[in-house]
Formats: C-alpha cells, structure tokens, sequence
C-alpha cells in the first residue's frame, strides 16, 4: 500500500494545529532495518509531530492528530495510555500505538506502530534532568519502562489479531526521540519476550537527548538518529560526562559551509514557509562571535587579539560556525561543573557532582520554568531575555566585568546575589507571574547553586577566554533555540530526500 496524504501537528507558538504533507510506503518495511531509509525518515519524523498533542481549542482529545494519521495509513487497534491525555506528571509518558497486516501467505507480517507525545511535557521536564551517578540516565530508564510495559501488553492484548512474525516501527522528537531510542535498545536485546528480529524493528529517533554510556555507543544498527549540529538538545546530557547514543547517528544536517547546504538552502526556505515556520528562516543565518575587551562586547570578526598562550585557541575560534561553537560551548560549561564547587578532578568526576550538588537544582527549575503552563512560561521567558540585555549597559558591563576579573570569590559571590535578587524581583512584580513570598523564597533557594555555576563559568571565561563563550551564547541565544524546531527538521528531511 502507499498512501499520500496531509498530517497535522501541534504549532505551540500560535496555539493551534499547522498541515505538513506525508507520503507512506508498507514496502519499506519489506527490508533489513539496518538500512538507513530516507523516505521512511521522513515519514517518520511526519509520525512524531503529528504525534504532538493537538493545539486546536476544539480537538477532541490531544491524541487526534495522531489517531488520524494513523487510521488514513490503514493502521487498525489503534491504542492511547492514560497519560497521553492527561496533565503531565514527572514520570509520566504519553504513548500510542496501533498495527497493521502487511503481505499475504507465507510473507505475512504484521507492523506495529509506537510514538510518544513528543510536546507539551510540563512537569517531565523535571525527569529530564536526573541522571543518576552511573548507567543510563536515571529519569529516561525509569519513564522508558513505562513505554517498555505498555508495548509488551500491546502486543498481548491483540495478539488474537496479529501475525506470528512482528515488526515494530518507533519514532519520537526531542525528549520522545530519547524513549524511541530507549524502546530500540530494550526490544532488540530482549528478543526472546518481544518476538522480534532485531532486523524487523525499525527505530527513526529525531534530536535525541543523550541518555545511554559511552559504552553503549553505536552498538544498535537498526537504530537511525537525525541530528542538527547547530541544535543544543543533541549534546545533552554531555558526552564528556560518558553519555551517548545508543543508535548510529547516520544523518546529519549538513553545515553551513558545505556544498551541501548551500544547494538545499532555498528548498529548506520554501519548506520551512510551506511547514508554517517562516519566522525560523531568519534564524538560519547572522550567527556572530562575539567577546569582551574592556567594556565593550564586539563581534568576533571585527577584533585582533595577542592572546599570548591563547593564541591557538583563538586562531581556531576564528573559523568557528554555530555548530563548532556550541560543541566547544558546551564541553566548557560541562568540564567546569565540579571545579565551579571546588571538587577536584576532571571532567569524569562531573556527573558525580551534578548529581549530589547540582541535580535537584535543576530538576526543581525544569519544572517551575518548562513546566509552567505556557502563557506564564512565555512570559518568564521574555523577563528573563529582557534581563539578558543588561549585559548591553556599559556601566553594568563593567561593574560585572571588574568583579569577576578581580575579585575572586568575593566577586562572584556579588554577582550572584545581582543576579538571583534581579530576576526574583522581576517576577515577583510581573503582574502576569506574581510569584507568592514562599516561592519566592523557594526559587532563591533552588536556583542559587545553578546561578553559581553560571557565574563561576563566565569568571573563568573572562579571565581566560575574555567572555567569548558567555559573550557569544548570549548574544545567539533566539538563534540557537530557534534551531531545535521540529519544522526547521522537517524542512530539512524533505530537502535531502531530493
């Protein structure tokens, strides 16, 4: 059967439901999953966004657009777990699932289909954040079982209707990606209790977080992973902490020097317009270095620097694009963790000092702030980029500049306190956030150990970098979130199909 069609996904920035084209094939599911397949890539990342919750006021449940898709490709049993379509919890995962019966007579099969809500989490963002000391990090093992159970009862549930021989498809975007990845890893080792030939299960995960051990990484053929090297959430959690993919990460978005790019740039425009994304193309470009010299922070280009034991570094840095950056950006931050605390080491002792100085910090954060509802965190977003840009005032420039430069500990200790009383201040007096004396309270104490590590990381960089990283993330910030919508994917995927 091939089936072409229009799908539809969550568009959270217009608070309704975008269209974006599809085209299905049953006979790609006919050959080895260690094939790297780029039309059933597309297809698949086409099954993870309309596996969003639906945005549509009138929806009639949030697994709509989904179901759906779904039943137009002639999917039947089509199943939706209780936490689909409920208020996200820390552990909780929404899922979906429904199979079909492909061939006829001895070459009979039947394909299982699997996807997460890949938007929306709330309050998961807090498992997000838990790693753990050791192993797979510690909130994705714990959710990823839920997905694990609920395929093993799917499969015994209708195995009236199913054939002996199974194939499983799974996809997922961002944290969804991760739990596809996740279910990949669980089925293929586990062959004997899921029935499936490692073969036969088809895994397409899009900008998975990092949640396996360096161990692991590669070992799973059949897993497929799209990565944007310009997009932060891939390098999450840091691979020089010992994190991985488990699958291969055989597609790449190509980077903005290569041929490559540069032919595909105006098809991925149109896209992005036709996907409902105009506002991104803006975005794909005007990526500027940027560091500090006295009072002024400059484009990078524009500067010449006598770095002195430094000079090889910033030679480099010269030639830095976004993705070089944000790979030099966050090996910086990551390997400064347990120094920012005074645990010596190197980077291996890190994810040791997340976990018992920093973890709850951020889990705490995770939830108030990416799990508000979405007006509030839209509006505590604008606050705080609105504070980002006291950076531009000269005399704040300096006095901060002068404090982390000179004064150490007792420094840092002051820009600290600016920074965690100017933000709370600022959101206790929003109107449209009003934060109450005890979370108020709450949020100085959970947020100061993450301001800290902040603070010591822009000291270290000043004085050794001259604010080149701080500098430059900074002023690139809407740039690089910009860089993990599913639509600029999207958009891309359908261009290198070409």
């Amino acid at each position: 059967m091939k089936k072409e069609g229009n799908f539809f996904f969550e568009n959270y920035t217009e608070e309704k439901d975008s269209e974006g084209h599809y085209f299905y094939d049953d006979a790609w599911f006919d050959v080895s999953s260690f094939v790297l397949n780029k039309k059933l890539r597309t297809m698949s990342l086409c099954f993870s966004m309309a596996s969003f919750p639906s945005a549509d006021k009138d929806a009639e449940r949030a697994s709509i657009n989904a179901e759906k898709l779904l039943s137009e490709l002639s999917f039947s049993d089509i199943e939706v777990n209780d936490d689909f379509l409920k208020e996200p919890e820390v552990f909780s995962l929404g899922l979906i699932a429904a199979q079909k019966t492909i061939g006829s007579d001895k070459d009979k099969y039947s394909l299982i289909a699997m996807n997460f809500r890949g938007a929306s989490y709330g309050l998961e963002w807090k498992s997000n954040t838990l790693l753990g000391e050791n192993g797979i990090a510690e909130g994705f093992k714990k959710t990823g079982e839920v997905a694990v159970s609920f395929l093993k009862s799917y499969i015994k549930k209708h195995s009236t209707n199913l054939s002996k021989r199974l194939k499983l498809w799974v996809s997922g975007y961002s944290r969804a990606a991760a739990f596809a990845e996740y279910v990949g890893v669980r089925t293929t080792e586990d062959r004997e209790n899921f029935g499936i030939s490692p073969e036969d299960i088809f895994v397409y995960p899009f900008e998975s977080p990092m949640l396996f051990p360096k161990e692991m990484s590669g070992r799973f053929k059949n897993i497929h992973n799209t990565v944007n090297p310009k997009d932060m959430v891939p390098m999450l959690a840091p691979s020089v902490w010992g994190f991985s993919n488990a699958g291969v990460i055989d597609t790449r978005i190509p980077s903005e020097g290569s041929e490559e790019y540069q032919r595909i740039l105006p098809i991925v425009k149109e896209n992005l317009s036709k996907n409902g994304a105009p506002e991104i193309i803006d975005q794909l470009s005007g990526f500027t270095l940027h560091c500090i010299i006295g009072s002024d922070v400059k484009p990078f280009k524009e500067l010449s620097f006598n770095p002195g034991n430094k000079r090889a570094f910033f030679e480099k840095a010269l030639s830095f694009d976004q993705a070089s950056f944000l790979r030099a950006y966050m090996r910086f931050m990551a390997s400064n963790l347990s120094a920012s605390k005074g645990v010596k080491g190197g980077p291996d002792t890190c994810r040791k000092t997340y976990y018992s100085l920093y973890q709850e910090s951020f889990s705490f954060l995770s939830g108030a702030y990416l799990g508000a509802p979405l007006k509030r965190k839209l509006k505590i977003r604008q606050n705080l980029l609105e504070l980002s840009k006291l950076l531009e005032i000269p005399a704040v420039k300096i006095k901060f500049y002068l404090h982390l430069r000179f004064l150490g500990e007792r420094g840092r200790s002051y820009v600290e306190h600016e920074i965690l009383d100017t933000v709370t201040e600022r959101l206790v007096n929003d109107p449209d956030i009003a934060l109450k004396k005890d979370e108020a309270e709450r949020l100085q104490k959970m947020a100061h150990p993450l301001i800290h590590y902040f603070v010591y990381c822009a000291s270290i960089d000043i004085r050794y970098y001259r604010f080149f990283f701080t500098g430059t993330f900074l002023n690139n910030m809407l740039r690089v979130l910009a860089m993990h919508a599913p639509e600029l994917s999207l958009s891309f995927m359908e261009a290198m199909e070409e």
